[in-house]
């Protein structure tokens, strides 16, 4: 799947996907009952969707306990 395609996916299956990487790609304006996120990460010869079970936690461990963001590499 791409990114493109990810409207008709959620229309064919009454689901609402979030798409994140640095920053959010794609966010939905509603949540549906089904509802997941992606992390999607891309090299020279494609693009990748990894699920994240726990947005909260995921986004949690790039924030440090002041409240600052950590940025991973400086």
């Amino acid at each position: 799947m791409t990114l493109s395609q990810i409207k008709k996916f959620e229309t064919l299956n009454d689901i609402s996907i979030n798409v994140y990487g640095i920053v959010p790609i794609r966010l939905v304006d509603q949540k549906r009952s089904k509802h997941v996120n992606f992390l999607y990460m891309k090299d020279d010869n494609a693009g990748y969707f990894a699920l994240i079970k726990d947005l909260s936690r995921f986004v949690r461990s790039q924030i440090t306990r002041t409240g600052n963001i950590s940025v991973i590499g400086i």
